[in-house]
């Protein structure tokens, strides 16, 4: 739930929980959360936030939840008020792809087409134009009802770029070098503009039948377009086994034509 970084200036570390760059959605309240203030500071439950008043865990606590523990991490009776409405709020809210940086609380989407239809960002435009030491809550789901921000850090773009990731084979903080992320991409852009599709990608560019349709397409011998295809998938196999190419592969969409 939290995250550190340093501060180039004081040399010192300063803490940063998920809640100050969440609440930015500004959650409704869907019931009046009573709300306890402190004669002696306590923390919250949530993210170890030192605070001066709170909202009992049991007025949020749901009776689904399966493991209590692994959310409230922090030996407290009470969450912050904006935990806690975070919290509260679930269905249509904080769940599914989430991005937040000051300033800016948005749900991209993974596929180009339906962003544009829907006049919404998508991840791999939005990761392409993300600056460096922007602190970020980054959240990259295939699932649209998991609430997964509980568990999610603030990370910060650059070589230790913490993102949360649900994909279907892997579910966790996955800590990503933003530059070497955006040389996956672009690697994976250039073998969708050679001919081959996400599934080659993620498994083998190497395949007779793409290599006779590239062929007749581009007029060129059936040998050629195969010795491309192994040079291709000798680059592309050395990132396989990356952070940075479970999250391209998460993100990715075929290049933008002109």
């Amino acid at each position: 739930m939290q995250s550190m970084w340093r501060d180039a200036e004081s040399h010192g570390f300063i803490t940063m929980n998920t809640v100050n760059l969440l609440k930015q959605f500004q959650t409704p309240e869907a019931k009046l959360l009573p709300i306890t203030k402190f004669k002696n500071n306590d923390i919250c439950a949530l993210t170890g936030q030192e605070i001066t008043e709170g909202v009992k865990v049991e007025y949020i606590l749901s009776d689904a939840i399966s493991k209590p523990y692994e959310v409230f991490q922090y030996e407290s009776n009470f969450v912050s008020v904006d935990a806690g409405r975070l919290y509260q709020w679930f269905r249509g809210g904080l769940v599914g792809n989430i991005f937040t940086k000051q300033g800016l609380a948005i749900k991209p989407m993974v596929s180009r087409d339906s962003s544009q239809k829907l006049n919404r960002v998508c991840w791999i435009d939005l990761i392409k134009n993300l600056k460096q030491n922007t602190k970020t809550v980054a959240i990259f789901s295939q699932e649209s009802k998991s609430r997964l921000w509980i568990n999610s850090r603030v990370g910060v773009v650059g070589d230790f770029w913490d993102i949360y990731l649900n994909d279907g084979n892997f579910n966790g903080i996955l800590t990503i070098n933003h530059s070497k992320l955006l040389e996956c991409i672009a690697i994976c852009e250039n073998i969708y503009r050679f001919g081959c599709n996400k599934t080659q990608i993620k498994t083998n560019v190497l395949d007779v039948k793409t290599a006779r349709k590239l062929s007749k397409i581009n007029k060129l011998p059936i040998t050629q377009i195969i010795n491309n295809m192994q040079v291709i998938e000798k680059t592309i196999s050395s990132w396989r086994n990356t952070n940075e190419f479970k999250l391209c592969l998460f993100i990715i969409q075929p290049p933008i034509t002109s």
